[in-house]
């Protein structure tokens, strides 16, 4: 749309550049074509420099994605994981860092009574606890020679490692470990894990050679990590930069392909005994039960960040130790046990936030794969990155030659904002990362590079501004009013039947008596264009509501009935803004009183008659006689014939008379505008039936 619309704008500029090359041929020919020189030249040696530099390349994707991190819509649901938090509050209650094993174990026991489905521990014990009645015991022999009694202690109360062992053996705990890639260390460690099972195409040789692939790793001491059930990494890399944008999601070690922290837990939690990673032209894609999960060629996932607030459900550890926690927060969901107390240093810096610690890492990635919205970098967008510098470049070279200063402003904003617009509908729709920065780049580096060496030759262009200006806000309104066919793609033939049938009846009734006064020229084309918007307020309506095949409930049809107070709401904030205006009060009526009927039986107000606005009762036949002859999940599409008669019937009920009367007179319009926007061979058929029949 929006390369349609820059089309629209450069086709309709009232400038006559032939007039010009007429006035000056010569010099102007000469300039233009230094200027087209310059342009390219300048554009070439971007596409050089980051194709050789591909970290610089990627600094500008990844400012992209930071800058627009914010737009993504991230906020944790009852599916989410949850956090059990190491916190300030836990350490004033129960004393430092790390704490006594058997603590801990108490702390897992009580997370396990309440059934989670899996816990994930963000936490590495590499060396034993000496706070063991045995570890105590053996101290004091070594030091001092003394023999310390360990009568009247329990035996399975000795050993708080083995203690933390057997608790680790008994529940849907995941233990962590680390890969270490400088020290060949951990030979004897053997991770427990999900088995991962590489496939690749016959023409690919050994694809997972370019996993990570560490020299040794640590692991927790072997009393633990021999009794956990399952294991996985929490090894992360940060950008060059120090930020946290991607994530390991699995790594190569001996010939195996273990995975992280996160993806284990969800594993275990979905007793999953195997995932598949397949090898594509991008990199990876993970097989989870049947979701895909986008990896690059390193086996890292592309995270979608909560915002600097919380996003996911903290518990302090110490509430959950002291019975302070509703079981119900817990049970059946994926929980993970962390630190986030200040001085730990667990913390690692995202485009969101600062401070982000390493168990929000886990929950993110967990999060991210159960919703399945994932952000992804193809190399198909690195190619159009690179591609677009030369592209873009050389036709924004030839228009600057032929364009002045105003005009190169004007261009220079409209490409900036088009780009950015693709880029952000492909990034909050799609999760794809194509940034518009090496494209803005180019066009930022030939503004400059030009602006001066043409700038004395320009005049102001008022008049093509103005044409541009107005051109901009009218596919505004279009781009507004076409919201509803991207949550609906139903009705997106409705909407432009609908717009035409009001216009229809309008003009039918313009010199009617009653609406004389109401229905001048300008209100008619008003009414034309705010039609599109009378449903815009379904966009807040549930999709299993609006998209639900039958009847609906009385309480699902009270949410339904909301849609026109929603799009009220929208326009009034529009007006808050801008000022009230003939357009917007318009639109308002539509939206809002479309759904009253002439009895006073409609909503959201219950209005009768007069006091139903003249564009609304127009809008009610319009709208009702499409929603007839058109299928819908909820029932199958009416005949013309059987839509009129059906109007017809509601005459004084649910419409106004003289509405129903013009109706009447247009209706074979009607019917060319419903041919004129089908839906659908089936549509056709129906709408051309002469029964009173509906499609099965």
């Amino acid at each position: 749309m929006v390369n349609r619309l820059r089309l629209r704008l450069l086709r309709s500029s009232p400038h006559s550049y032939a007039a010009e090359l007429r006035n000056n041929q010569i010099p102007k020919t000469r300039e233009r074509m230094l200027i087209i020189a310059l342009g390219f030249l300048t554009s070439l040696l971007l596409f050089v420099l980051l194709v050789a530099s591909p970290s610089l390349e990627w600094k500008l994707t990844s400012s992209f994605y930071d800058s627009h991190m914010g737009l993504l819509d991230k906020a944790a649901n009852a599916a989410s994981p949850v956090i059990i938090d190491i916190d300030e509050q836990s350490l004033r209650r129960y004393g430092q860092w790390p704490w006594p094993r058997n603590l801990i174990t108490e702390l897992l026991q009580k997370i396990n009574r309440q059934n989670p489905a899996a816990v994930g521990i963000d936490a590495l014990f590499s060396e034993p606890d000496r706070t063991s009645p045995v570890a105590v015991q053996h101290q004091l022999l070594n030091q001092f020679g003394a023999h310390l009694s360990l009568e009247g202690v329990p035996e399975d109360q000795r050993d708080y490692d083995q203690l933390l062992g057997r608790t680790l053996a008994s529940g849907p705990f995941v233990l962590s470990y680390f890969f270490d890639f400088e020290n060949t260390i951990g030979k004897d460690c053997l991770p427990p894990s999900v088995n991962i099972a590489m496939l690749a195409k016959a023409s690919q040789k050994n694809p997972n050679q370019a996993l990570y692939q560490p020299s040794g790793l640590r692991c927790s001491i072997h009393p633990l990590s021999e009794s956990a059930r399952a294991m996985g990494f929490i090894n992360g890399r940060p950008d060059n930069d120090g930020i946290y944008r991607r994530v390991p999601l699995v790594i190569r070690h001996n010939e195996r392909i273990y995975p992280n922290l996160a993806l284990q837990t969800l594993s275990t939690a979905l007793a999953v005994e195997q995932l598949v990673l397949e090898s594509t032209d991008d990199g990876f894609i993970l097989k989870l039960q049947d979701r895909k999960i986008p990896l690059d060629q390193s086996g890292n996932l592309l995270l979608r960040f909560p915002g600097p607030k919380q996003a996911y459900q903290h518990i302090a550890a110490s509430d959950v130790l002291s019975g302070n926690v509703d079981p119900a927060i817990i049970e059946n969901r994926i929980v993970f046990l962390g630190i986030s107390a200040i001085g730990l240093n667990d913390y690692r810096p995202t485009p969101q936030d600062p401070l982000f610690t390493g168990v929000d890492f886990h929950a993110t990635i967990v999060d991210n794969i159960l919703h399945g919205d994932f952000l992804w970098y193809p190399n198909a967008a690195r190619i159009t990155e690179l591609a677009s510098i030369i592209l873009i470049g050389t036709l924004f070279s030839i228009l600057m030659a032929w364009s002045g200063p105003l005009a190169i402003i004007l261009f220079t904003v409209l490409s900036m904002a088009g780009l950015l617009a693709i880029s952000n509908n492909l990034f909050t729709q799609s999760g794809i990362v194509l940034s518009p920065y090496p494209a803005i780049l180019t066009i930022s580096s030939i503004v400059i590079a030009t602006a001066i060496f043409k700038y004395w030759r320009e005049q102001h262009r008022t008049h093509e501004i103005v044409q541009q200006v107005l051109l901009s806000q009218e596919a505004t309104i279009e781009g507004f009013g076409a919201m509803a066919e991207y949550r609906d793609p139903e009705t997106g033939g409705h909407i432009k039947r609908t717009q035409n049938y009001v216009k229809t009846l309008a003009l039918a009734l313009k010199n009617h008596p009653r609406f004389r006064t109401a229905l001048d020229d300008i209100t008619i084309d008003l009414m034309h264009k705010t039609a599109p918007l009378h449903d815009i307020g379904k966009i807040g309506i549930p999709d299993e509501i609006l998209l639900k095949a039958g009847r609906l409930t009385k309480d699902e049809f009270g949410i339904m009935k909301q849609h026109t107070q929603l799009g009220a709401d929208v326009i009034e904030i529009i007006s808050a803004k801008v000022g009230q205006t003939e357009f917007l009060r318009i639109a308002k009526e539509i939206i809002l009183c479309h759904q009253e009927k002439w009895d006073g039986s409609g909503y959201p107000k219950q209005l009768a008659r007069e006091q139903i606005p003249v564009s609304a009762r127009l809008m009610a036949v319009a709208d009702v006689y499409d929603a007839l002859i058109s299928r819908r999940v909820y029932k199958a599409p009416y005949s013309h014939k059987t839509a009129v008669r059906m109007i017809v019937a509601e005459k004084d009920k649910h419409f106004d008379p003289d509405v129903v009367d013009a109706f009447l007179d247009v209706q074979d319009q009607f019917m060319e505008i419903a041919l004129r926007f089908l839906d659908s061979e089936e549509q056709r058929e129906m709408l051309l039936r002469d029964d009173d029949s509906a499609a099965v």
